[in-house]
This record gives C-alpha cells, sequence and structure tokens, in this order.
C-alpha cells in the first residue's frame, strides 16, 4: 500500500526527540561479541556504510553509537540509502536501544519477539516488510514504534502496548479487524492507524489523557461516533475516508482542537479545517 499522505496539519516529528536521548559518546573499548553480531546483522544489506567490516572497531562504523561505559552498541541510523535485505531482530545486540532503518527497501516478516529488552525506539517505516505482527511481545521499555509505510497485515491488539508507549504509527499498511482503543497505555501520545482496512465501530471514551494526535482516516470503520469525551490534551483529530452514520456527538471540543476534517467519506457531516 502506498504510504499515506500526511494530513495538512502536521505533529511535530518526534523521532528527532526520542534520538535526543541517545547523545554517547563513542567507546575506545568494544564488546567481544558486538562486532560480530552487527556483521551477521546486515550481512545480505545491499548498502552498507564505508567502514562496516571485521578490522573496525564497530563503536567507529558509520551511523553506530556505542555507550561510553559498557562499551555496547546502542544505536543504528540507516536511513534514505536505497538498501536491500532483511531485518532479523534475532541477530541485534541485546545492548540496543535505538534502531532506524527507514525508508529504504527492507523486506521480509519482523518478529518482535526478538527486539531487545531495552529498546527505547524503533523506526522501520516506508520499507517492504510484509506478514503479520504481535505488539503483545514489544519490550516494557519501548517508547515510539514507527511501521507506517509498509505492507503489513493481519488484525492487531492494542491491549498489551508497552506501559512507556508514547508514538504508535501504524499507519499506510493493510491491517484489518477491529480498533479497540479501551486499554491503551497513558503515556501515548500520538496513535497513527489511518490508511488501512480496519471495520466495525470505534469507541473514543476512555482515551489516554495526555493523547495530542489520533489518526483513524481512510478505514472502513461505521456507525455512529461519540466524540463527548475526548482527552482535553487533543490537538489533531482525523477521522475521514470511514463510513461512519447515525447520531454524532461533537462537543465539548477539546480546547487545544485544531484539526477535525470530515467524519464521512460522503461529506454529509460539516467539519471543521485546520
Amino acid at each position: 500500500m502506498k504510504r499515506m499522505e500526511r494530513q495538512s496539519c502536521t505533529f511535530p516529528s518526534l523521532w528527532a526527540l526520542l534520538m535526543s536521548l541517545f547523545l554517547f559518546n563513542v567507546s575506545a573499548t568494544v564488546y567481544p561479541t558486538d562486532l560480530q553480531m552487527m556483521l551477521n546483522f546486515t550481512a545480505d544489506w545491499t548498502v552498507k556504510g564505508s567502514n562496516w567490516n571485521v578490522t573496525t572497531n564497530v563503536c567507529e562504523w558509520e551511523h553506530v553509537l556505542c555507550d561510553d561505559t559498557s562499551g555496547r552498541v546502542i544505536q543504528l541510523v540507516h536511513h534514505n540509502e536505497g538498501c536491500q535485505g532483511t531485518v532479523d531482530l534475532q541477530k541485534l545486540p541485546r545492548s540496543f536501544k535505538a534502531l532506524s532503518l527507514d525508508s529504504n527497501d527492507f523486506s521480509g516478516t519482523l518478529d518482535f519477539f526478538w527486539i531487545p529488552p531495552g529498546m527505547v525506539s524503533l523506526n522501520l517505516e516506508d520499507n517492504q516488510f510484509v506478514g503479520t505482527v504481535d505488539l503483545t511481545v514489544l519490550p516494557a521499555t519501548l517508547q515510539g514504534l514507527f511501521l507506517n509505510g509498509n505492507r503489513l497485515s493481519g488484525t492487531i491488539t492494542l491491549q498489551q502496548l508497552p506501559p512507556t508507549i508514547q508514538i504508535l504509527d501504524l499507519a499506510g499498511n493493510g491491517f484489518t479487524g477491529a480498533l479497540n482503543f479501551s486499554s491503551l497505555p497513558s503515556t501515548l501520545q500520538v496513535l497513527w492507524v489511518g490508511d488501512n482496512y480496519f471495520t466495525g465501530g470505534v469507541s473514543f471514551t476512555g482515551l489516554p489523557v495526555g493523547l495530542q494526535l489520533l489518526d483513524v482516516s481512510n478505514n472502513q470503520l461505521n456507525g455512529s461516533i461519540n466524540l463527548a469525551a475526548l482527552p482535553s490534551a487533543l490537538t489533531q483529530l482525523y477521522l475521514s475516508g470511514n463510513y461512519f452514520c447515525g447520531s454524532t456527538i461533537v462537543y465539548p471540543v477539546p480546547p487545544l482542537l485544531t484539526c477535525t476534517p470530515c467524519i464521512n467519506k460522503n461529506d454529509s457531516i460539516s467539519c471543521k479545517s485546520c
């Protein structure tokens, strides 16, 4: 599926905010096994850093960061390189905190069971990953998960997300089934699930109090909707491109809400534009 186009009201990028957590110095002493693990992890990639080889300290590899205290590899950013290959998370050093492989041509399936236990941010958006994903096995430390613009499919469960999650981007895939927002973590600030094939009704009551952006646009959702209990922190809400019908309760509107596009595919309900 083509990557979804973001709405005209854009939310500030939080990937950079998460990356600000990792201002580590390069370590002079590398953890002995990390070099071989990184060689194995990137073995079938078609585009690599110029110094990604067995003779170079892995902490000196391009786009790699290590923790200055432990000497362990904690971050790899390989962005928009046109790289093809697979991503076997089982081969990743268990010390990893952040992995960004967005805007490439990686393919294959993803097994989140093998995400390192201390991972804080995982950005795999705009690739060619396929198959299903299990969000119930994400590590408890994860704050940001970016899967937008792949070819993932199947149903998803949002009831057992990490208690620290702040950003969840599942947009622009082929996910199906129902959306259940009843047990979202209180830490969640941004939720993108637009441009999929979710069906059925959806409840907007009981959302996290700190939620700032919610996008369910361009799915196959239906039924009546009640927007009277939206979080007061909500600034952007995208509902268009669905089949909502029947009674719609929209007041009171959260005081910070600036983006409330049309509710129906037929634009039969008036809307407040950005």
